[in-house]
């Protein structure tokens, strides 16, 4: 087998070196295409690219999607239908709510269903929500909320942090702001007479 030296080829417009046909000798001879890996680098970067834009593509429909989830959760509660939720909590879910509240604790899936969500539609009239931002960074969403307290005109100002795991919500985290509007609804003692009471016991 013979190698044809460059001297003796010329350059295709594709870049394949193919030999001069005064060059070819009269038995079969296999040229040696050394270009094509000088663009193997080339092809690699760009095939990098594309994966990466196609990365970042599918993570902000993720993001969407979540962003969705979260807010059809809202939505159902404007029309009263909060425990429409259900199915895209996942079955190992965890509620945490502040435990001066009568619904606070810890909860499970069955129990945010069953037992928390009841009384939170009792007391907030999600009809009057509006939302202060509703942002996402992967699978966690925050909600920054203000929610009508039923038998008032005021609203409460509430921070909601969702983990979803493959479009189903896992974790939720509730905080409240000022919240002696929604106590006193309640018929509960403001919270620094709650404060009081626990630091004097």
């Amino acid at each position: 087998m013979e190698r044809l030296a460059l001297s003796n080829a010329y350059f295709h417009p594709i870049g394949v070196s193919i030999p001069a046909a005064s060059a070819l000798p009269r038995r079969p001879v296999v040229c040696s295409f050394t270009l094509f890996p000088m663009l193997l680098p080339g092809l690699t970067r760009a095939a990098s690219a594309n994966e990466r834009i196609i990365t970042m593509s599918l993570k902000r429909a993720d993001i969407l999607d979540n962003k969705l989830i979260v807010r059809s959760f809202y939505e159902g509660g404007a029309r009263s239908e909060i425990t429409s939720f259900e199915n895209r909590l996942h079955k190992d879910f965890v509620l945490h709510v502040p435990r001066y509240l009568p619904w606070g604790g810890t909860f499970s899936k069955a129990q945010y269903i069953h037992d928390v969500l009841p009384q939170v539609a009792a007391i907030l009239d999600f009809s009057r929500l509006s939302y202060e931002s509703l942002i996402a960074e992967g699978d966690h969403v925050v909600a920054f909320i203000n929610v009508g307290v039923f038998g008032t005109q005021q609203t409460i100002m509430i921070s909601e942090h969702w983990d979803l795991v493959d479009g189903q919500v896992i974790e939720l985290r509730v905080a409240y702001f000022e919240p002696d509007v929604l106590l006193e609804a309640l018929g509960r003692p403001p919270l620094q007479a709650v404060r009081a009471t626990e630091l004097a016991s």
